[in-house]
């Protein structure tokens, strides 16, 4: 139905392509807004493809049949994504998300498809004409719109202090987006136990401290596999106690404004003598 108020189609709801992130791209150079159904994961390709078409991106490929030309595609779309689990994994997508999560639908408040659509086609113009009257108001107050801090998705806090203004809340929309995002990083590292183990291990020494990537491996890797760790489910993988610097690095990249809203300030402060060398501190 949201979909439907501004970008109606035949196939309201998909598939997430997975075979063929380039199907992305296809989908989004058609649609105004993409919405894919009964999404149980989403592998890093996938995920990457989607931040692109989320904050612009473009893709280019060899067009079908040509030895030389090239189907190109450059877009913005909003992008919809339901399903029982948490699809997203990677921080990348995280940070560029809404996470909704709705509540069981009571079996005695069902009602046959058709009764729900005809109450959803008797409110449309309404539900169209306030969204349209919000826009106009919103578009007024963004140039006077002056934020100290925004997120990674600039443009859309700005419109959220701008809404703020226009319903004259005493709340901050934007506080409530930031801490939406915020739930949703730290919930997603719950799955990463290096991480973990790297918030406990802060917390016995004294920071700031600087080292290189190897030596911070190592030590978590002492302090994570010796037992040190009292939940159980904290214990490093095999593949952890395995990890090289330069994949532990990459996680750390990954996962950094997360370990931030957790309170472990990640820097990388280039190479000396060809070590990568990381600061630990307290934002």
């Amino acid at each position: 139905m949201l979909r439907g108020l501004i970008d109606p189609n035949r196939a309201m709801l998909r598939a997430l392509p997975e075979r063929n992130m380039q199907d992305i791209y296809v989908d989004a150079n058609n649609n105004y807004m993409l919405s894919y159904d009964n999404t149980s994961g989403i592998k890093q390709s996938t995920s990457n493809a989607l931040c692109q078409t989320a904050t612009s991106g473009g893709h280019a490929s060899r067009a079908h049949y040509t030895n030389a030309d090239e189907f190109v595609v450059d877009v913005m779309r909003p992008v919809m994504i339901n399903g029982l689990a948490e699809a997203a994994a990677r921080q990348d997508l995280i940070d560029r998300l809404i996470q909704v999560e709705l509540q069981r639908i009571d079996r005695a408040t069902v009602v046959p498809e058709s009764v729900l659509m005809a109450r959803f086609e008797a409110e449309r113009p309404i539900i169209l004409g306030a969204l349209y009257d919000l826009s106009c108001r919103v578009q007024q107050e963004l140039s006077t719109m002056n934020v100290t801090e925004l997120p990674r998705m600039a443009d859309f806090g700005l419109l959220c202090e701008a809404i703020t203004k226009v319903y004259g809340w005493n709340h901050s929309l934007l506080d409530v987006y930031n801490n939406n995002r915020k739930g949703a990083m730290l919930g997603a590292m719950d799955d990463e136990r290096i991480i973990g183990i790297l918030l406990k291990w802060k917390q016995c020494i004294r920071l700031p401290i600087e080292m290189t990537m190897k030596e911070l491996l190592l030590g978590l890797k002492a302090y994570g596999g010796q037992g040190k760790i009292t939940d159980g489910w904290e214990s490093l993988s095999d593949e952890e106690m395995d990890m090289t610097p330069r994949k532990f690095g990459g996680k750390l990249r990954e996962q950094q404004e997360a370990l931030k809203e957790a309170g472990c300030l990640v820097e990388f402060l280039g190479k000396r003598r060809g070590h990568s060398i990381v600061r630990i501190s307290r934002p």
